[in-house]
């Protein structure tokens, strides 16, 4: 199974939301299931997710967090992944390279949105 996050970079005052994505990802699959978590890594809902699928990691070893990204920048820390995936960007206009990873994301992962978490 294939999960991935979008939101904003900048995030508003939400109580527990770290809490509440680990709420929703375990409640939503089973703890035998292969976990891909796909996440971005340029603001602060992506670095949420990035930790929340982290502490899900650690209660269930079968997961994995990959970094998905039309390019590298330094101020990722890449422990924090398994593995980088970069979107195939041969055909897409420059000015669409930022956005073109969310859409890679949403046609390669489960079909199930969480519209509110707060």
């Amino acid at each position: 199974m294939i999960i991935t996050f979008l939101g904003h970079s900048s995030l508003i005052t939400c109580e527990n939301l770290l809490a509440k994505i680990k709420k929703t990802i375990l409640e939503n699959t089973k703890a035998d299931e292969n976990i891909s978590f796909f996440c971005g890594g340029y603001g602060e809902f992506d670095n949420l997710s990035m930790l929340a699928c982290r502490l899900v990691k650690e209660e269930r070893p079968n997961s994995e967090v990959i970094f998905v990204t039309p390019y590298l920048k330094s101020i990722i820390d890449f422990a924090n992944y398994d593995e980088i995936i970069y979107p195939p960007l041969e055909n897409v206009p420059h000015s669409l390279t930022e956005t073109e990873p969310n859409w890679f994301e949403m046609e390669n992962s489960l079909p199930y949105c969480v519209k509110k978490a707060c």
